[in-house]
């Protein structure tokens, strides 16, 4: 990972906000589908997730220990480029309206960089922390090392 960390005030006025930039080994048509196919989501990030690329679908992606799901609305898809979904329901309010945003940059004809925000956070208490760690530990990490083996 490139740049990891949060920022504070970097988006809506007083709030927090998770930034990771990911180099990734793969055309930027390859990452793009990767976050945005159903098959490929549920594959790098939660198992069983319900995704329809789509502004305004509500989608569900369950929780890995089982406890509820994660249902997120698509407020804004840019083919090839970016999505960004809005957190409608969570089993923590803390992520309720809080915003991910996925950018595709190419680099080459081989290499992209995947700008990933989660923002709008009131604070960096609570679950911000961890969400941070499992974002960049786990699921970027998984996105991109599934890339790079071909498995996605």
């Amino acid at each position: 990972m490139r740049r990891i960390g949060y920022q504070y005030g970097a988006g809506t006025a007083g709030m927090f906000e998770i930034f990771h930039e990911v180099p990734v080994k793969c055309s930027a048509r390859k990452l793009y589908g990767a976050i945005t196919a159903e098959n490929a989501i549920s594959n790098w990030w939660l198992k069983g997730s319900r995704y329809e690329a789509r502004v305004g679908a509500v989608n569900s992606f369950p929780l890995s220990d089982g406890s509820g799901q994660i249902r997120m609305k698509v407020l804004e898809l840019i083919e090839g480029k970016s999505q960004k979904w809005l957190c409608v329901e969570h089993k923590h309010i803390d992520w309720i309206n809080t915003e991910v945003s996925f950018e595709v940059v190419p680099e080459s004809e081989d290499t992209s960089v995947l700008r990933f925000k989660h923002s709008n956070w009131r604070e960096r208490l609570g679950v911000f922390g961890r969400v941070s760690f499992y974002w960049s530990a786990l699921y970027l990490r998984n996105l991109r090392d599934m890339l790079e083996a071909g498995k996605l």
